[in-house]
């Protein structure tokens, strides 16, 4: 359950950082899109920059053991090797000894990063929403007669047309020489 929870508290430091949209940041979390597997919650959450190398892994890790009980016909304990020793390979292991119970290394490392989560989720804003591409009626015209012009330019076919078309593009916002 301590796996679960975790997963939840990742996501909800991803809907915190996104923008206050709550049907679109709604539908990337359902089960089967972008955010809705823990291991992309995991990565996307390392991929900006909310969770470090270390704490991946032991998530990850975390993930990987929470899988093992979930989908194995057999009746699997901390003290079964393979558990065992994902339970030694976590990072965030606090006041306990490698020799201590994996269930004891599991947990408190889960908490860890859940205290870790908590805090960042108090200090997390909500991104802006983007900019359109135009900001007024002004601008957007001015860029439509822009691109007119360079379309014309382009069907005349020459080289300089297009010199002129690859210059606006790279920097809209200078004037044509």
């Amino acid at each position: 359950m301590v796996a679960s929870f975790l997963e939840h508290k990742l996501g909800r430091l991803l809907e915190a950082i996104l923008v206050d949209d709550s049907k679109v940041v709604s539908e990337l979390f359902s089960h089967s899109v972008p955010l809705g597997t823990f291991s992309s919650r995991i990565d996307i959450a390392y991929a900006m920059g909310l969770i470090g190398p270390a704490t991946r892994r032991d998530i990850n890790l975390i993930r990987k053991i929470r899988n093992e009980f979930g989908h194995s016909h057999q009746t699997l304990k901390f003290t079964d090797d393979r558990i065992r020793n994902r339970c030694k390979e976590l990072f965030h292991v606090i006041n306990i000894e490698l020799t201590d119970e994996p269930r004891k290394m599991f947990v408190k490392t889960a908490m860890c990063i859940l205290a870790l989560i908590n805090s960042d989720l108090r200090r997390t804003e909500h991104r802006a929403v983007g900019k359109d591409l135009y900001l007024d009626a002004t601008e957007r015209k001015e860029h439509q007669e822009r691109i007119q012009m360079l379309g014309t330019s382009l069907d005349a076919g020459t080289n300089e047309s297009l010199e002129q078309l690859l210059q606006f593009l790279n920097n809209p916002d200078q004037d044509d020489e």
